[in-house]
């Protein structure tokens, strides 16, 4: 096992909640405050149509979807970094916790945990986005896809869904 060796039990401490600054507090913020930006933009912004009544609650659940996308995306990432971060904090502070094997699964459970996060975006805007279902599902019909499209589960999905 790899070990880093420190004069002090502190310096490890402070370089490891250094690290979690730079590594996960200031992007969750700027993450946060960007996404926040872009939700009181998006909700206060007035769309050509909106003044029609048909069309005003249409626009607005448009606007509550691309709210909910914004906050799942920085809640997901906050939740799927943090417990990589604690468990480092945390063995830093005791380096005899790192021998424990107990420990040594959630670290590497914890790592996957975070690199999820990337993974996540897309099947998250296409649950929760109709254009980017529609797009992606089109891109699936494409001539790139043809074997894919030849397929019998692939026409009972188009079937199902209309796509």
């Amino acid at each position: 096992m790899c070990v880093e060796v420190w004069d002090s039990s502190k310096d490890r401490l402070y370089y490891t909640i250094v690290i979690m600054i730079i590594q996960y507090i200031i992007p969750l913020l700027i993450l946060c405050f960007s996404n926040f930006y872009i939700g009181i933009l998006v909700w206060i912004r007035k769309l050509p149509g909106e003044n029609h009544p048909t069309r005003i609650k249409e626009l607005d659940q448009e606007k509550r979807r691309t709210v909910k996308v914004l906050i799942c995306v920085a809640v997901f990432y906050a939740l799927s970094w943090l417990p990589l971060h604690v468990i480092t904090v945390v063995a830093s502070n005791n380096q005899q916790l790192m021998s424990q094997e107990y420990l040594q699964v959630h670290w590497m459970f914890s790592h996957w945990f975070a690199f999820t996060n990337c993974a996540v975006h897309p099947i998250n805007y296409f649950v929760m986005d109709k254009n980017f279902r529609k797009k992606t599902m089109k891109l699936f019909r494409s001539p790139c896809c043809s074997y894919l499209n030849n397929t019998a589960e692939f026409q009972m999905h188009r079937l199902d869904t209309g796509c």
